[in-house]
């Protein structure tokens, strides 16, 4: 009698634990200014992906929709770090994001003409610069060099384009706010590089006034734009 009690007990508790409701992440608040494209990914996107679970249904339906071509809106530049997939981080499915990933979210020649390849296309009604926390690149470029038979031709470059974006006095990896300031200015020096290396992406910025987002990505799952943002009708 009494383990019947006691089974019984614990069934109840189990049923009362599944039937409370989980709390989803709070919604971030549109920013003014801010694109409705920009808007969408932080709503439901981000916010979703903060919670415990995403899953992507329809993929069968997606996938052979998309066979034929893709139409993505939303162009995005963003570190190859194996912790901040875009696709996830924005919970978009197939076809949604024209990606471009590289360390430190430094462009080379191929990157740009990704990119070029975006705008011909019609894919970059949004640019997107995602930089994030503990940025293995950017911490590369703020410590010393490492001995001669740790170095490569490319990391070496990589490193020095990296340090082409600090400004201020030098810090320590160890000093409070020195890692995150110097991936968040090197993510606006990334826009700045890229126009001034692409004459068609300076136009797209620049005169057809493609709205731009440089944004920050903390390792908790947030997600935070850090610029002021041209504003135009192919944002909307």
């Amino acid at each position: 009698m009494r383990l019947a009690r006691l089974l019984t007990a614990s069934l109840v508790v189990l049923f009362l634990v599944s039937a409370a409701p989980v709390t989803a992440p709070p919604k971030v608040a549109a920013q003014p200014g801010l694109p409705e494209l920009w808007n969408q990914l932080m709503n439901p996107g981000n916010r979703t992906f903060r919670g415990n679970a995403i899953t992507f249904g329809d993929l069968d339906n997606t996938r052979s929709g998309l066979a034929g071509g893709q139409h993505p809106s939303v162009t995005m530049l963003s570190c190859s770090d194996s912790r901040v997939p875009p696709e996830l981080v924005f919970y978009q499915t197939l076809g949604k994001l024209f990606i471009v990933r590289a360390a430190g979210n430094v462009a080379d020649t191929f990157g740009i003409a990704s990119i070029e390849y975006a705008i011909k296309h019609g894919y970059m009604n949004l640019f997107v610069v995602l930089a994030h926390e503990r940025c293995g690149a950017i911490e590369a470029a703020i410590m010393p060099d490492p001995p001669l038979r740790d170095q490569t031709p490319s990391l070496n470059a990589l490193v020095g384009r990296i340090r082409l974006s600090f400004t201020g006095p030098p810090c320590r990896i160890d000093e409070e706010g020195c890692w995150k300031r110097r991936a968040q200015r090197n993510a606006f020096f990334a826009v700045e590089d890229l126009k001034s290396r692409s004459a068609v992406i300076r136009k797209a910025i620049d005169v057809d006034k493609v709205p731009v987002v440089v944004a920050y990505y903390n390792l908790n799952g947030s997600v935070e734009a850090l610029s002021p943002i041209p504003t135009s009708s192919r944002g909307h």
